[in-house]
């Protein structure tokens, strides 16, 4: 028998194997030899080739091993685990109304069982799905304040708290339970440096721009966070900066100089992506806003929209648009007083113009109605200036027709 025992467990592993490398169809054969040896492993393998079949999307399949898995009568926790599996097939397919009820008997049938925190949260996910959005928060807001606390908890209170932030209903409530997650030291770290994120921003919506800081930078002070968090936290701190120089003209070069630095250390990181793109126009916005004081500013302006827009790599339609239109505003700015006056005005209209019409975007990107509209409005305004009254009617008409 040991012999035996040893070779089931190498034919289980070797499932194990197959199944992540190649698939179903190859791990198959391995199975036909433990179902020849009435292997008690069979029950554990058969629950891998469900849960295989249900990752690759391969439902037929999974359903296929679930009945020779049931008809095995395996004990209660293999059971339970293929019950799981069986839900999600309906979850794949959004029979939510279904999928709430196969929770509901899971839990009556397993309470007790380790996954049971994680089913919960699942369950107010596809009540959520299914349209049911009090029950689903009375179900997140269950999770959150249970005794026990895990993983889970600290996911259903971003559930609630992003609920919270993205309605506008209560901000304030929004920040406290980010903070929560922020400052638990047993939450995961992903969920916390979100949240510490998430924080920062419900604490501007409330122009509580003091606090804000603090998430931030506390995020940046803190090894552990991913590069992608601190990027965000970044931008995050320099809009702030940007904000203190619109509000105010005092220390507004030093201000400046603290946000360029901020931006620039995110260029560094990586020169030709969307994220650099991003970074100079918002060097462009801080130069542009001082430049109402430092008129020297435009140049420097100028050359940080143009750096946004030589990025090489596809950039997003808000950070395009973004430079097309800070350049379009350096650049009428730049015209007053000179002797090209209308010259450069052309050229500023050249570029309200490429965005309205979406000159700037490529077959796969969608234009941005925000972007539309206001560019829309500055070529107005230039064709105005520029007593074009034929074209500023037109422009209008179009209008119009795009925002009725």
């Amino acid at each position: 028998e040991h012999p035996l025992g040893l070779n089931d467990a190498a034919r289980y592993m070797q499932i194990k194997v197959v199944l992540e490398a190649t698939g179903l169809a190859e791990a198959e054969p391995i199975l036909e030899r433990l179902r020849s040896t009435t292997s008690p492993l069979l029950n554990n393998a058969l629950l891998m080739m469900i849960q295989g079949a249900v990752r690759r999307g391969q439902m037929d399949d999974a359903n296929k091993f679930l009945v020779e898995f049931r008809q095995r009568e395996p004990g209660k926790n293999l059971l339970a685990a293929a019950e799981l599996e069986h839900i999600r097939i309906q979850v794949s397919k959004e029979r939510w109304t279904e999928s709430v009820a196969l929770y509901d008997k899971w839990l009556r049938d397993h309470r007790d069982n380790q996954l049971a925190a994680k089913v919960k949260l699942d369950r107010a996910w596809a009540l959520n799905r299914s349209g049911q959005s009090q029950a689903a928060e009375s179900a997140y807001k269950e999770i959150a304040t249970s005794s026990d606390v895990s993983t889970e908890t600290f996911a259903a209170k971003m559930w609630l708290a992003d609920k919270a932030f993205n309605t506008v209903t209560n901000r304030i409530y929004a920040e406290r339970l980010y903070q929560e997650v922020a400052g638990a030291t047993n939450s995961p770290p992903q969920l916390r440096q979100r949240a510490q994120m998430m924080s920062g921003r419900a604490a501007v919506a409330r122009q509580g721009y003091d606090d804000a800081r603090k998430s931030f930078s506390s995020l940046l002070d803190d090894r552990s966070t991913t590069e992608s968090v601190r990027a965000k936290a970044v931008f995050a701190l320099g809009d702030l900066t940007l904000i203190d120089i619109g509000a105010s003209t005092e220390d507004s070069l030093a201000k400046l100089t603290q946000s360029t630095n901020a931006f620039y250390s995110v260029i560094q990181i990586a020169p030709t992506n969307n994220l650099a793109a991003r970074a100079w126009g918002k060097i462009g916005d801080g130069c542009l806003l001082i430049s109402k004081a430092h008129p020297s500013f435009l140049l420097h302006a100028k050359k940080a929209y143009q750096n946004s827009l030589s990025v090489t790599t596809e950039i997003d339609v808000s950070t395009s648009s973004q430079a097309h239109m800070g350049l379009a505003y350096t650049i009428e700015r730049l015209a007053v007083g000179k002797g090209s006056e209308n010259e450069l005005f052309n050229e500023s209209l050249g570029h309200f113009l490429a965005v309205f019409y979406g000159q700037h975007l490529d077959a796969s990107q969608k234009h941005n109605p925000y972007w539309c509209g206001q560019s829309g409005l500055a070529a107005l305004r230039m064709y105005e200036q520029l007593k074009n009254y034929e074209q500023a009617l037109k422009i209008c008409a179009e209008l119009e027709h795009l925002f009725p």
